[in-house]
């Protein structure tokens, strides 16, 4: 594909990506545990009979709970087991996060692999996990989600708009060019705006969009620049560790603001921090290399 081609191809308004970013919706089941667990008196027995009608869920479920994530020193066999030991928190984290990543996400393409996609969320949001405790952010569920679901972008437009999503692959093979570029340049949009705007489509706080929004660039956030720094930090390692899911490899660039954001002192304690973090989850996490959530 040449530059001159790239000029004959029509660009999309805001409009159609408003109706694009329209198609994906919060699964039921997500709305249905997130209406159960905010209601007083709620039993683990009625929340697990309601999960327990998606036998994939369950599966996941299972799998995350038991996996080196959460540490737990007995092996959970059942969601009421589940939901006891890890607590309504963190199974409605797991639920919504895990159903939201499922229904965006579409079959294996040439410039797009769903399994390694679904690792590198999983590491993501691990990673966001580990580092919001290390630096005594007050939710590290929070962290975990906005790690899982930072591109939630990139699925969604792989799914609904796989032809644009194509030539954007190609774009950025031929003519060496960032995935960020090469969305404008194809789309218009970029993939946090898009992500953005799903979460905030489903009421996300204002936080969570902030993170998912400004992943690539930490130092435009304004709501809780803390979490987005966690995230981008979280993707950068995520991605020295993971498969790459798109066709171009590309590292997240490290942006250097969150120094100063994460209260560090300096570069050379970043770098650090970055090998200690890798060390923890090839010696602590190398399970999640093998395991699948799709």
């Amino acid at each position: 594909m040449t530059m001159e081609n790239i000029s004959n191809i029509e660009k999309f308004n805001l409009k159609k990506i408003e109706e694009v970013a329209e198609l994906p919706t919060l699964p039921h089941i997500a709305h249905e545990i997130m209406n159960m667990i905010d209601k007083p008196y709620i039993s683990a027995a009625k929340l697990a009979k309601l999960i327990s009608q998606d036998q994939g869920m369950v599966s996941k479920v299972l799998s995350l709970a038991n996996s080196p994530i959460y540490g737990l020193s007995q092996k959970v066999s059942t969601i009421e087991l589940a939901i006891v030991i890890l607590g309504f928190d963190t199974i409605k984290e797991l639920i919504i996060s895990l159903s939201i990543l499922n229904s965006a996400q579409s079959r294996n393409e040439r410039y797009f692999n769903t399994n390694y996609f679904g690792k590198h969320s999983i590491l993501c949001g691990t990673i966001a996990r580990i580092l919001a405790n290390d630096f005594g952010y007050r939710v590290a569920g929070e962290a975990f989600i906005a790690g899982l679901l930072h591109d939630i972008g990139i699925s969604t437009m792989q799914k609904y708009l796989t032809s644009e999503f194509n030539l954007i692959s190609e774009l950025r093979f031929y003519q060496k060019i960032s995935q960020l570029e090469a969305e404008r340049i194809i789309i218009g949009k970029t993939h946090p705006e898009i992500g953005s705007h799903l979460a905030s489509k489903w009421n996300f706080p204002a936080q969570l969009i902030e993170s998912i929004r400004y992943h690539h660039s930490p130092k435009e956030a304004t709501i809780n620049p803390t979490l987005t720094a966690i995230i981008h930090l979280a993707d950068h390692v995520s991605s020295l560790v993971s498969e790459p899911f798109l066709l171009v490899e590309e590292n997240e660039k490290l942006d250097e603001s969150v120094i100063e954001t994460l209260g560090l002192p300096d570069e050379t304690y970043l770098q650090e921090l970055i090998r200690n973090t890798i060390e923890v989850i090839n010696t602590n996490f190398k399970d999640l290399a093998s395991m699948k959530i799709n």
